[in-house]
This record gives structure tokens, C-alpha cells and sequence, in this order.
């Protein structure tokens, strides 16, 4: 009887080898898929307040340099950050935008409506919104009293349409007594 030499592995072998490389497999990828999500919602996370500063910084400067004598009861004044008499508005029909800085109607000829941030500036998947109040209903209020004006800026996901980042302003101009 002749002895056969035993070269290569069973059947047995080889499948409990697959099987232990998928499960490794399996462990490595749901690993690598967690981590890119935390990776994304910190991303994200990161970029909604650096458009919210840079949302807030804008609309500040503007609002340092409006003349206290020219705030209107609609949300409108003249800054002379910019040399006319302006609003800010939420875009609606295209949330990209985000705030639109609207000339006031009459006061300016020739001036459109502008994004308050860039598109350099503005990430994509999120928009500024300015936060109405509910009486009344503006979405930047003047307190006459104490020469100070006050509003709320969030930044939300398109996706979700969830308030990322959030945060209350009030700010006094330097032309007020």
C-alpha cells in the first residue's frame, strides 16, 4: 500500500479560513464606516460655526454702523457699512442663499439683493437663517430704550433641516447716546 503525501489544505480548512477573514473583514469595515460618519458629523459640526461667525461678523458690522435715527418699525436702516438703507431677509426659494441683504425699495436704484456670506463662504448642506420673533414678527427688533438691537442667527442642514448651530445676538451701534 503506498502512503499518499498529504500536500495542500481540506475543504474543511479552506472555509473556515474564508469565514475568518470575512468576520475580520466585516469588523475592519463597519470600524472604517463609523469613523467616517463621526468624521462627517464633525465636519459638518465645524462648518456650521464658521458660517454662523461669519454670518454673525456681517451682520454686526453692519448693524455697529447703522444710524440709529434711520431704524425703521419693518427691520430696515441705513448702515453706513454700506452707504444705503437695508433688510435682511430669509431666503425661501433657494435655502443655499441662506440671509439675503435686500436694499430697501425706493432708497437705492440699481442695487439687487445679495447673500449676506459668499458661496466661498457658505457650505454646502447648511444656510444661515434669521430667527423671527413672534411679536412682531421681524426678524431683527430695535429696542428703542436702550439703543440695542437683537436677533437670532442659526445655521440648519438642508438634509435633515435641523439648527446645527444657534446663537443670540444684541448689539448696540456706535452712533447711539
Amino acid at each position: 500500500m503506498k502512503r499518499r503525501l498529504r500536500a495542500g489544505f481540506t475543504l474543511a480548512e479552506t472555509l473556515i479560513t474564508v469565514t475568518l477573514i470575512g468576520v475580520v473583514f466585516l469588523a475592519i469595515s463597519g470600524g472604517f464606516i463609523a469613523y467616517q460618519k463621526a468624521y462627517t458629523n464633525i465636519t459638518k459640526k465645524a462648518n456650521a460655526q464658521t458660517l454662523l461667525s461669519t454670518a454673525v461678523m456681517e451682520i454686526t458690522n453692519d448693524l455697529r454702523n447703522a444710524d440709529p435715527s434711520q431704524i425703521n418699525d419693518d427691520g430696515s436702516f441705513y448702515t453706513s457699512a454700506r452707504g444705503y438703507t437695508i433688510y435682511y431677509a430669509n431666503e425661501t426659494d433657494s435655502l443655499s442663499q441662506g440671509i439675503l441683504v435686500k436694499p430697501k425699495d425706493g432708497d437705492t436704484s440699481g442695487l439687487k439683493s445679495m447673500p449676506l456670506v459668499t458661496d466661498k463662504t457658505n457650505t454646502e448642506g447648511l444656510y444661515t437663517y434669521l430667527e423671527y420673533s413672534k411679536e412682531p414678527k421681524t426678524n431683527l427688533q430695535y429696542d428703542k430704550t436702550k439703543g440695542v438691537f437683537s436677533f437670532t442667527i442659526s445655521v440648519y442642514d438642508i438634509k435633515s433641516g435641523k439648527a446645527l448651530e444657534t446663537q443670540q445676538i444684541s448689539v448696540k451701534p456706535n452712533n447711539t447716546k
